[in-house]
């Protein structure tokens, strides 16, 4: 059995095992997905653009974890998608991820540009980069430095800047929920009411 070491969807490190006929990745871009091995030993790259599937993975497992890819339900995975349309979405969906780690109005998300890119289906970090610096001169997330572990030998403390959502950010997300749920209103069947 080859031994999985590299992504076979953003190509870079994993930790991987097997279960039964599928291979299971752990990728700190992606997210934790199984993949069966015929399609990991395949170029995944074919059946579509690779950051458009990190996106997805990384979104779904997100939401719901661990999703599970074969050579069939990666295209299903690929065409119901949904990148951002531009700079404007992409920035929304950061503010979504932002409030959906957020326990409180005070915490701040800390995010690895390296890794955390597919949130928001941008190609690269250099792109998650504009993003986050374009929400922070909109003036919806503010950066907030957190220490992260004890002080080395030498008494310095390393500091991690995280994100969290201004009163305007806050306003945002109130705006998109309320947009979403009329959008969700109006795509129900006719004579159906909502149940919330």
């Amino acid at each position: 059995m080859p031994e999985y070491t590299h992504c076979p969807v953003c190509l870079g490190d994993i930790e991987s095992s097997y279960r039964n006929e599928d291979v299971s990745i752990i990728c700190p871009r992606c997210g934790e997905f199984e993949m069966s091995r015929t399609l990991a030993s395949s170029d995944v790259g074919l059946y579509g653009e690779r950051w458009i599937l990190s996106g997805a993975i990384r979104n779904a497992y997100e939401r719901n974890g661990r999703v599970s890819l074969d050579s069939q339900n990666i295209l299903t995975l690929l065409k119901t998608a949904r990148p951002p349309s531009g700079p404007i979405d992409s920035i929304y969906l950061l503010l979504e991820h932002i409030h959906a780690r957020m326990e409180s109005p005070s915490d701040a998300v800390p995010f690895k540009k390296e890794l955390d890119y597919p949130l928001v289906y941008a190609k690269n970090q250099a792109d998650f980069e504009f993003y986050i610096s374009k929400a922070h001169k909109l003036g919806l997330i503010e950066p907030f430095k957190k220490q992260d572990g004890p002080p080395d030998i030498a008494g310095y403390v390393q500091q991690v800047v995280c994100w969290r959502l201004t009163i305007e950010g806050w306003a945002k997300i109130l705006e998109l929920s309320s947009h979403k749920a009329k959008l969700d209103q109006h795509s129900l069947p006719c004579g159906s009411t909502p149940i919330w």
